[in-house]
């Protein structure tokens, strides 16, 4: 087979294992001479997150042949907490060896190593068989990991272990979040399509999803804030599919420095108690007539430059 090698930054490989660690105790990395790939799915099969890094994501790459064994995420994080932003990671595994060697190391100089840490990583059979899915998608919408985080801080998610349902629902013009367990308090926040990057749902046409409120929780309150996270989705009984990048903002002008793209599938919550007919109408916050304020009218006239059209409106809630 020959032996597999590759060089990145410590700080690259660090933020994308560390995405995995919500998901599975355990990650499955598929070495190529195409890149490496590496994927999860949590125990109950409802979530699957995937990276994708092509060899000229790396500063070196060198796989001759393909292989893939599983590796304990948290074992590779806790070995890559203390770094230092100009130190590099080399990943050796050597032909028929049954764990991966990792060293971090900065460089003094031209062929010159002036500090070096080695840590042995044991390689597990993978216990989970890989499921690849290419589906397409007629509903999309696009929206930054900033604003996904201040929604869900918006509603008071604090706890992983919060209970109930995270019910998403959009409309050609809005997006709408809901956080809460039936028959119990409920929390709404919603957005206007200006706040988002991009929303494409028909106009007649509006979609209700049902997930894990525990599950969304995890999987996104770690992401970095500055990520584009683009949403595909068929209705509400299919996975809902997120793709984004990942790239090293150190290394990002380099040539050699392509972004780590990921792809997360989130099924559907199968509740307990099914959605009532009652509880889908009571997911329209209450619209109609402009909230008037005559005064903030007035004081948004006086400070508007000169030449500017007017504003293209907003949501409509009711008094």
């Amino acid at each position: 087979m020959g032996n597999i090698i590759l060089t990145c930054n410590v700080s690259q490989l660090k933020r994308a294992v560390s995405m995995f660690k919500p998901i599975n105790e355990e990650a499955i990395f598929f070495f190529s001479p195409e890149g490496l790939k590496i994927w999860a799915v949590d125990g109950a099969s409802t979530v699957a997150f995937e990276m994708w890094a092509d060899k000229t994501s790396f500063i070196s790459y060198v796989c001759e042949e393909a292989r893939s064994f599983c590796i304990k995420v948290e074992t590779i994080t806790k070995s890559l907490t203390r770094f230092s932003e100009d130190e590099h990671l080399r990943m050796t595994i050597p032909d028929k060896a049954v764990s991966m060697r990792v060293n971090i190391f900065k460089r003094g100089g031209k062929q010159l190593v002036s500090s070096n840490r080695e840590f042995t990583f044991p390689m597990i059979t993978p216990d989970k068989e890989y499921r690849e899915s290419k589906l397409s998608f007629p509903y999309a919408f696009k929206i930054s990991s900033g604003l996904w985080k201040t929604a869900i801080t918006d509603m008071g998610v604090s706890s992983k272990d919060m209970s109930g349902s995270f019910l998403i629902y959009l409309k050609k013009d809005s997006i709408r979040f809901q956080a809460g367990t039936a028959g119990e308090a409920k929390t709404k926040v919603e957005y206007h399509k200006s706040e988002l990057r991009e929303i494409n749902i028909g106009a007649e046409d509006s979609l209700t999803l049902d997930f894990s409120l525990s599950k969304v929780f995890e999987l996104f309150r770690s992401m970095p804030d500055d990520l584009l996270l683009d949403f595909t989705l068929l209705d509400n009984t299919k996975p809902l599919i997120c793709k984004f990048e990942l790239a090293d903002i150190k290394l990002a002008a380099l040539s050699f420095s392509k972004p780590f793209t990921f792809k997360m599938l989130i099924c559907p919550y199968i509740r307990n108690d099914p959605i009532e007919k009652d509880e889908l109408e009571d997911l329209d916050m209450q619209t109609g007539k402009e909230i008037s304020i005559p005064e903030l009218d007035e004081i948004e006239d006086k400070n508007k430059p000169k030449g500017d059209g007017e504003s293209s409106g907003g949501l409509k809630l009711d008094d």
